[in-house]
């Protein structure tokens, strides 16, 4: 098995639309939490494969901290950078990281 953390990966990428922001104009943290749940499965999918495991279905069991530093834009390019960092017998965690362009 490869040591743990594993390295950042770019798991997802998208444009922040007008359809993502809240009354003042920025990006509700809702639609970020979606795209941080997304990028964790995407690296998990990965991992899994990576290992020869059968693939599984996925379920998110628990965010443990979300940490918001600047608000997001309407047409912000927003990166979700994810890594493995622990591999368990039934479970796997991820983390993820957040940059907007």
């Amino acid at each position: 098995m490869e040591d743990l953390p594993t390295d950042p990966h770019l798991a997802l990428k998208a444009v922040m639309m007008p359809y993502d922001t809240n009354p003042v104009g920025t990006v509700f943290g809702g639609v970020l939490l979606s795209y941080i749940d997304q990028a964790g499965v995407v690296r998990a999918v990965h991992e899994i494969a990576a290992q020869g495991w059968p693939r599984q279905p996925l379920v998110t069991v628990a965010m443990n901290a979300v940490e918001f530093h600047q608000p997001v834009f309407v047409g912000d390019v927003v990166s979700f950078w994810s890594r493995v960092v622990r591999v368990g017998t039934t479970s796997i965690t991820v983390h993820v990281s957040v940059e907007a362009d």
